[in-house]
């Protein structure tokens, strides 16, 4: 017989043994008038009823604890926590296209139209760079320098193989799942390719390609419009292999140098978004502790992945980090010569050169990006200025007297201005439409809102505006207010 809920489970069984026979007996109510069979078949109902709803309770009961345990499990883990809240909100994933007649026609769309947005970035800001200029500070440079890569053994190079995600690119020659199981069989092939890119500073042509998909940044934003897209890199297999093989030796030097900025939480082991969180956390509180404002400003950047100036990275990497040798060499074949194609469904668009930027779906991508930042933070340490970045995304926090509002102002207007300045020389653009600020302060604290209009260079803040709705991030007791002030930026002055 079908069943009349559902799929087969121990439930749905029951619940559907359960309604045959209430059916049935039904059926024979029908042929008799008795009052006995009427009250016999309402009792039947009743104690069903009560025996579905016991199951049901303690179904649910077993399944909010089974989703609990899971979730605490994943606590330690951002990604896999993530991935266990998509599969148990039955999270679909799928691909959100502007409308096309064909993929072929609308691959060539995105390819042409992210060559052009990088290029008429790169564009603006050289013209707008050759009349700025950065005030860069000179610090000592590191003991020792990195010239050449220590030999990967065959041990090394199968555990990252082993810990690597099985996602399969059209790169691959092979399946990613099956690559893994014959590891023990590709080992020798894999270790030997690694060594040989290492020891003569070169990165081959196929592992330079990178397929990219376009994914909509938010589903509320307009499909058909190609701005609102995003490209996301994919690369092969064994070409990840030699990042990781790399990044671990590039990590040793950084650390033992003590290269590595304290304040950027992206990328690093030991770091998160939660710590980023908690460190401005923690500098806002302690501030507020002693009766001080607080300053936020959330500074963002423009596909600034994408616009990194390969020639400032590569004298960056020799100049202040002093890699030289065969692993300047090795970076400078890395980050040139690339291509991209975009990828509609399993059509590829013509392969375009980038001439500028990071990859940002590989490994060393988002650590170079990060060394090229670095000397942002010397710019702002020199204004006095407290600060913490995730990858592009930078928070300059100031703390100030009730009675000191203008000079803070005004002391933040001069940092902001110097950082927009070196961003402009390094080929780098401010997002002035995600750029906002809040002031933070406790309620016994009385705020007049009279501030003046926080300059950056002819870019002019508007004055911000008190919002009814007051939103924090922080976890503190019900007498502390949080004064979001809301700003945007109005167009450059002509």
């Amino acid at each position: 017989m079908p069943l009349l809920l559902g799929r087969s489970s121990n439930l749905t069984r029951k619940l559907n043994l359960g309604l045959v026979m209430i059916l049935s007996k039904l059926r024979k109510l029908g042929d008799s008038t008795s009052v006995s069979g009427a009250k016999q078949v309402y009792l039947f109902i009743e104690n069903f009823l009560r025996n579905i709803v016991k199951l049901c309770r303690t179904k649910f009961i077993l399944q909010g604890e089974y989703y609990y345990a899971t979730i605490i499990a994943d606590t330690s883990s951002p990604k896999d926590l993530f991935k266990t809240v998509d599969f148990l909100s039955n999270k679909q994933k799928c691909a959100i296209l502007p409308n096309y007649s064909c993929h072929t026609e609308l691959s060539e769309r995105f390819s042409l139209y992210f060559s052009k947005k990088i290029s008429k970035f790169c564009t603006m800001l050289n013209r707008q760079g050759l009349h700025l200029s950065a005030n860069c500070l000179t610090e000592p440079l590191p003991a020792s320098s990195f010239d050449s890569f220590s030999e990967a053994t065959e041990d090394e190079i199968l555990k990252i193989i082993k810990n690597s995600p099985s996602k399969s690119c059209m790169l691959d020659p092979l399946p990613t799942w099956l690559a893994k199981g014959c590891s023990a069989e590709l080992i020798l092939l894999i270790t030997n390719i690694v060594n040989t890119s290492m020891s003569t500073g070169t990165v081959p042509d196929s592992f330079k390609v990178a397929h990219v998909t376009p994914v909509l940044k938010k589903t509320s934003l307009d499909r058909n419009c190609l701005k609102n897209y995003r490209p996301i890199s994919n690369l092969s297999f064994v070409s990840k292999v030699l990042e990781k093989t790399v990044l671990s030796r590039l990590m040793d030097y950084l650390t033992q140098e003590n290269l590595l900025e304290p304040y950027q939480s992206a990328y690093k082991s030991g770091h998160s978004t939660e710590t980023a969180l908690n460190a401005v956390h923690n500098f806002i509180t302690s501030k507020l502790d002693e009766d001080c404002f607080v300053l936020l400003v959330l500074l963002d950047l423009s596909s600034a992945f994408d616009t990194v100036n390969h020639s400032i990275l590569l004298e960056r990497l020799q100049s202040k980090y002093r890699l030289g040798g065969t692993v300047l060499s090795w970076f400078n074949s890395y980050i040139t010569e690339r291509y991209q194609q975009v990828k509609i469904e399993d059509v590829l668009s013509s392969p375009r050169p980038l001439v500028t930027g990071v990859p940002q779906g590989s490994v060393l991508g988002p650590v170079l990006f990060s060394l090229y930042l670095a000397e942002l933070s010397d710019i702002i340490r020199h204004h006095g200025v407290h600060f913490h970045h995730y990858a592009d995304d930078t928070q300059l926090l100031l703390a100030f007297d009730k009675d000191d509002v203008p000079n803070a102002f005004h002391k933040m207007e001069t940092c902001i201005s110097a950082v927009n300045t070196w961003l402009t020389t390094n080929q780098l653009k401010l997002n002035c439409d995600k750029t906002e600020f809040i002031v933070f302060r406790y309620v016994s604290l009385k705020l007049h809102l009279i501030f003046h209009h926080l300059l950056l260079v002819k870019t002019l803040l508007i004055s911000p505006q008190l919002l009814e709705t007051l939103v924090h991030i922080l976890t503190r007791p019900c007498h502390l207010k949080i004064t979001l002030l809301s700003s945007s930026f109005c167009k450059l002055a002509t």
